[in-house]
């Protein structure tokens, strides 16, 4: 398992699962399913020692050389504004606690490398730093 300050980053990566009401519109009155799916992060954080191995540090974007690089990196995240449902979540700090929010706009997060290719698809643009 690992420990200290790269533990800590990669930790800061971990947001929860989102959790949204959507109201289905049904035009044509066909049947329409309503699912209930459950993050695996949770169970994984609790029962699995995960992050785990010997993490490499590199300083830059390390997709300029390894396309297919695997981890988590500190990104520029600059998400479309018209977006109705963004999908990279941020802790925030307010005065009421720590809140989950999913931004639009430009912000700087944790991302694993995963979330970054999926967020690519949907068009964001992410630059790792």
């Amino acid at each position: 398992m690992l420990y200290g300050q790269i533990a800590k980053d990669i930790r800061l990566s971990y947001t929860g699962g989102s959790t949204d009401m959507f109201i289905p519109y049904n035009s044509n009155l066909e049947l329409v399913y309503g699912y209930d799916i459950n993050s695996l992060y949770p169970a994984v954080m609790k029962d699995k020692n995960f992050p785990i191995g010997n993490p490499t540090y590199f300083e830059g974007d390390i997709r300029k050389y390894d396309a297919e690089a695997f981890g988590f990196f500190h990104c520029k995240v600059e998400a479309p504004i018209e977006l109705i449902h963004p999908i990279i979540q941020l802790h925030v700090k307010t005065k009421a606690g720590l809140r989950t929010m999913s931004p639009t706009g430009t912000f700087e997060c944790m991302l694993f490398s995963e979330e970054i290719d999926n967020a690519i698809k949907i068009g964001y643009k992410i630059q790792i730093l």
